[in-house]
């Protein structure tokens, strides 16, 4: 879901962005800050997020397709 906010966007953002973007989104719903931050970091380490600095601002970019990536130990041995 993240992952898919941050393709609607061209520009960079910041988790705080992100964050209330989903808050305004999913108003039923609550949405904490750490969690979303932390979720951004594992989709940095997946590849699927990048990240850039400026000054103390750290901010996110979705990289490739909102496409879900097929997991590979899934996949069955012919």
């Amino acid at each position: 879901m993240i992952h898919e906010r941050l393709m609607d966007h061209q520009q960079p953002r910041t988790a705080a962005e992100v964050s209330a973007d989903l808050s305004a989104a999913l108003p039923d719903r609550t949405v904490g800050g750490p969690v979303v931050r932390s979720t951004l970091e594992q989709l940095v380490a997946k590849g699927r997020v990048s990240r850039s600095r400026q000054g103390r601002t750290v901010y996110y970019t979705a990289v490739g397709s909102a496409e879900p990536v097929e997991d590979s130990s899934a996949k069955t041995a012919e």
